[in-house]
């Protein structure tokens, strides 16, 4: 089996320059989470920095045994992994319980005793619906700490600095004084890992969808200064860890940027997008990141975020400084549609040529697929979030109940489709059925050449 090289990090390795290390050669990293009920200061900046230079992650977790219960260190661990927009069912976590973690009422530090409380942490974590979890530890802890059962039981990451690894083990930690390019202020944790193969499942569970932050501006739309209600806005942008520049949006400030920033931090897309309060700010993030498109004339997707110079003459391309900025809803080639955020002081919608004037160019995420489609198209299945796929062909004729809401996904957090609402006795193709989050059904229904989403308890089967 190959090795492959990589490191673990935390907080002490200061900010790190994800750029850098993957150009160094370093193919995967695991990552400090958090120890207790306390997130690692630096964990979120980590998981975003790797993710989008192709570095897959795997985290882990100090579990010390005093100031949190088992539960609360389980617990913290897995809202960590999802504030970082990380699955929890299909990324590793390893168990870190060392000698200065051990401060269990003056308890002695026993084979028995350490087993049963890494086996107990364990329990809990799957409780939360983790599903690969690894144990680290060093050569004592694996010749005198840990029974057989947690040794063979799960993958063990083993701290061996001879470099023999003379232990069967899943990652090798070989030394701790290694030097990586975008690493400058510390010496760096070095590992192998012994079989390529966990990191490749990792890469295929990493899925994000347009629909998902479409749905969220489009379920904002309306949100405005006047009455407040765009105060819930940045309240979310605010609770993004660390806060870009540590700056803490007012409700007075420009908004536009932090709306989009807060609607893919909603959906913990955070690792895919440059979050920021500023416009400047988040262009030069995007070109770090590798998703920054410099053309006016990009035809872009839902999702993409579009920036625009108020100041651009309309002669040549735009290279000003950017004032605005929005999330792109729909493109027909032709005419973009944007959702904005402080667009007169609300969240509205904005219609404005493809290459036309004022646009400065665009970020363009990593998304793993497209929005569901809500207008006629040549294919008949459409992806969902859950991977699978959607009929696109109506399977029966239903009869709207009651004037009923038509919703661009399965829930009533998303946004409402152009075509709604339908009126009462509206007849409507059935096409599939789905499960919302709140474990409601919805009917994905064709209305007119068009495709949407419908609670089903209001649609009735026609005879």
């Amino acid at each position: 089996m190959a090795k492959v090289k990589g490191i673990d990090v935390s907080y002490h390795n200061g900010t790190i320059d994800w750029k850098k290390v993957a150009a160094a050669g370093i193919k995967f990293a695991v990552l400090r989470e958090g120890y207790r009920k306390t997130i690692d200061t630096q964990f979120l900046a980590n998981v975003k920095g790797a993710v989008a230079n192709g570095i897959p992650v795997m985290v882990y977790h100090f579990i010390y045994t005093d100031g949190a219960t088992i539960k609360e260190n389980a617990k913290s661990t897995v809202d960590n992994m999802k504030k970082a927009g990380l699955d929890p069912a299909s990324t590793w976590v390893w168990t870190d319980l060392e000698y200065d973690t051990w401060k269990k009422n003056g308890e002695k530090c026993t084979r028995a005793a350490c087993s049963k409380y890494t086996q107990d942490y364990i329990n809990e974590l799957k409780a939360l619906g983790c599903k690969k979890i690894g144990v680290y530890m060093n050569n004592d802890y694996y010749k005198n700490y840990y029974s057989e059962d947690i040794i063979k039981g799960y993958p063990v990451w083993l701290a061996d600095y001879n470099g023999d690894a003379d232990h069967a083990c899943a990652i090798h930690q070989y030394g701790s004084t290694g030097k990586v390019d975008g690493i400058n202020s510390t010496s760096v944790d070095m590992n192998y890992l012994m079989d390529e193969s966990l990191i490749r499942k990792e890469e295929k569970k990493m899925e994000y969808f347009r629909s998902v932050v479409v749905g969220i501006m489009q379920s904002w739309i309306g949100k405005k200064e006047s009455d407040g209600s765009h105060k819930a806005i940045i309240d979310i942008y605010n609770t993004i860890s660390p806060r870009p520049r540590g700056y803490k949006v007012t409700y007075n400030d420009a908004w536009c940027a932090a709306t989009v920033s807060a609607a893919f931090h909603k959906a913990g897309y955070d690792a895919i997008f440059p979050s920021e309060c500023g416009c400047g700010a988040m262009i030069n993030l995007a070109k770090e990141m590798g998703i920054w498109k410099e053309s006016d004339a990009y035809i872009p997707s839902p999702g993409d975020c579009i920036l625009y110079d108020w100041d651009d003459s309309g002669s040549g391309e735009n290279t000003g400084y950017p004032e605005h900025v929005g999330m792109v809803e729909a493109c027909n080639g032709k005419i973009i549609t944007v959702i904005e955020g402080n667009y007169s002081n609300s969240v509205k919608r904005r219609s404005i040529a493809v290459n036309g004037r004022y646009i400065r160019g665009f970020v363009v995420p990593k998304f793993t697929a497209a929005a569901p489609q809500t207008t006629s198209t040549p294919s008949n299945t459409g992806s969902t979030s859950s991977g699978t796929t959607l009929n696109r062909i109506p399977k029966y004729n239903g009869v709207v109940t009651t004037a009923l809401n038509v919703r661009t996904w399965a829930g009533t957090e998303y946004g409402k489709c152009t075509f709604s609402p339908l009126p009462k006795g509206a007849v409507v193709g059935v096409c599939d059925t789905i499960q919302a989050k709140d474990g409601s059904k919805w009917h994905y229904i064709k209305y007119n050449g068009k495709y949407g989403f419908s609670h089903s308890a209001y649609i009735k089967k026609q005879s």
